[in-house]
């Protein structure tokens, strides 16, 4: 029984490196970069076009099924000591930087574009899109389920309350919830 726990222990952190080395050389084709001890659990997808690239920093951890993409002009800058939780999605077509110790609960949506809408006698698909950078500021942390718009900042040890809607700038050590997003208290505040 021990010698077949550390055969599992030895096969799956061979799997982490495989997938650590595959996406290194996939970011890297793409001019983007990945730093040391990075942690890349399965059905991962990091997609980017040549020239928008994705920067991910050092001890990092993305857990199964985290999609990071770029497209059209986007580029994302992951720091260092960042966690994304399951199935989070971070898409970008102007610009996401995630600022050093941040904590991304599973199931959020990180988006910095929205289509346009405006003219009713064409489809919505062929009007274009709006794009605005995100930026999340250090040690921030994002509940499960909660959705980061377009042009928002989130200052620094921000608390993002689960299932979240956040449209607008977020102060440093503010936590706030619901729909959209309201200041519920203050990190450190008494009373």
């Amino acid at each position: 029984m021990l010698l077949l726990r550390k055969i599992i222990t030895i096969v799956v952190q061979l799997n982490l490196c495989l997938r650590y080395l595959f996406w290194k050389a996939v970011l890297e084709i793409n001019g983007g970069s990945i730093g040391k001890n990075a942690r890349i659990y399965e059905s991962v997808k990091l997609f980017s076009k040549k020239g928008f690239p994705i920067h991910i920093g050092d001890n990092i951890s993305l857990e199964k099924g985290v999609v990071i993409s770029t497209s059209e002009s986007g580029k994302i800058h992951i720091g260092n000591n960042v966690y994304i939780g399951e199935y989070s999605i971070l898409t970008s077509n102007e610009e996401i930087e995630v600022s050093d110790n941040v904590l991304i609960s599973p199931h959020n949506d990180i988006v910095d574009f929205n289509h346009i809408y405006r003219d009713p006698s064409q489809p919505v698909n062929l009007q274009g899109v709006i794009a605005k950078k995100i930026t999340i500021q250090e040690d921030v942390w994002v509940g499960s389920g909660s959705k980061i718009l377009m042009g928002v900042t989130i200052g620094k040890g921000a608390v993002i309350g689960a299932g979240s809607v956040v449209t607008k700038d977020v102060p440093a050590f503010h936590v706030v919830a619901g729909n959209p997003a309201k200041t519920i208290k203050v990190r450190g505040a008494t009373g």
